[in-house]
């Protein structure tokens, strides 16, 4: 009985420590392609968006951060004038990657739980 105590307990504090990693992936994962669907005016911009996000991430980093220039649909100035007016904007693409360090550290914090129990068996 004491084995399959120490086992669900086990089970329940490993569920308990990844679960707000896997919150945290779930979360950055959707600020991600949020942030990969905006449009920027420049590309200092972008940049700043891309590393603000990625210093607020608590487990995780953006890596391979790559901003690229797209031209958005021409448009007309006027009838008459057979000259269009492009416009440029720019997007961001990155990669999510653990941290690596700030996971251990969570751990490690986390390791000094202790369940204690006046139950007798």
């Amino acid at each position: 009985m004491k084995a399959m105590l120490v086992k669900h307990y086990t089970l329940f504090w490993l569920n308990f420590c990844l679960s707000p990693v896997n919150q945290a992936q779930t979360n950055a994962h959707q600020k991600l392609t949020k942030l990969c669907n905006e449009e920027f005016a420049c590309h200092r911009n972008a940049k700043k968006a891309a590393l603000h996000l990625s210093e607020q991430l608590k487990y995780h980093r953006l890596t391979e951060i790559k901003i690229s220039k797209k031209q958005l649909k021409p448009q007309i100035k006027s009838k008459n004038n057979s000259q269009t007016d492009w416009k440029y904007c720019y997007q961001i693409s990155a990669q999510l990657k653990q941290d690596e360090e700030a996971i251990e550290l969570e751990n490690r914090t986390s390791d000094k739980f202790i369940l204690a129990t006046n139950i007798i068996h």
